[in-house]
């Protein structure tokens, strides 16, 4: 019996801060998902996905920063960080010293630049 107390008091736990969202306009955890989705077969949206966060160009040799996980072109990066001494995307004090050569973002760039299937 204790079982289903505790589960029927959580289901109505959830129910309640979901009604408490929909009143007062925020989004559920459903709707912002449904946002969020890619369309991965789009063209357009995997040159977004691969996109440098500071020029918007395919990434040249793709880094990302460990704060947020940014993604950029390795001299684009450098420059904004050596510049202002924090990551552009997140304003946390960044080093180029912590960018993490990003295997995977640089060999798909590769393949969208050879017109072969990511």
């Amino acid at each position: 019996v204790n079982g289903e107390e505790n589960t029927n008091g959580v289901e109505e736990v959830e129910e309640v801060l979901v009604e408490e969202a929909n009143d007062e306009g925020e989004k559920t955890i459903e709707e912002a998902e449904e946002e969020t989705k890619v369309d991965i077969t789009d063209p357009e949206e995997i040159k977004k996905l691969l996109a440098c966060s500071i020029c918007s160009n395919l990434c040249a040799r793709g880094i990302s920063v460990p704060c947020c996980g940014a993604q950029g072109c390795r001299a684009c990066a450098t420059k904004k960080v050596l510049m202002h001494n924090k990551c552009w995307n997140c304003s946390k004090e960044q080093k180029t010293e912590v960018f993490i050569n990003d295997e995977n973002l640089r060999s798909a760039v590769s393949l969208q630049k050879e017109g072969k299937e990511i």
